[in-house]
């Protein structure tokens, strides 16, 4: 909540003063703090998903996330997240969770980045078709882990 109110602040301040020049550093680092909020928030994402996982596999079923109806196999609980049958299912499940910690994580460096010569924008350029294949790669193998799971139900 702390680091909510730091960079809000600052924000409001600006906007009640009528002051509606261009500031770059204000902008520059209101965008990291907001950026570093969603990670910190993927981060709890990926513990919640860690612990509720270790959970149904070891303990028992979530009650209530599936206390409306039982669900089938190919139905999806709470998100997709939370339907965990085997630590396959859970392996899974956190590499989604850390994907979108470490395209975050990227963001949040990429904001900072003072480009100044051509070879930089290449590489910044490079970085974000290495992680737009990484996304393909992994979407890739969810589509033939799927394939694979159901020809192993029918």
């Amino acid at each position: 909540m702390q680091a909510i109110v730091q960079f809000v602040l600052p924000v409001f301040r600006k906007y009640f003063s009528l002051d509606f020049s261009g500031d770059p550093v204000l902008h520059q680092r209101t965008l990291r703090d907001v950026v570093g909020l969603v990670d910190s928030f993927l981060v709890a994402i990926f513990l919640l998903v860690f612990s509720y996982g270790l959970y149904e596999l070891f303990v028992s079923e979530l009650d209530p996330a599936r206390a409306k109806k039982k669900k089938g196999p190919g139905d999806k609980a709470i998100l997709g997240l939370l339907s965990i049958r085997n630590l396959d299912d859970l392996k899974r499940n956190l590499v989604k969770v850390i994907t979108a910690i470490l395209i975050v994580t990227l963001f949040e460096n990429a904001v900072a980045v003072e480009l100044k010569s051509p070879v930089e924008l290449v590489y910044y350029a490079a970085t974000i078709v290495l992680v737009a294949l990484a996304l393909f790669l992994i979407q890739i193998s969810n589509i033939a882990w799927s394939r694979d799971r159901v020809r192993k139900t029918d």
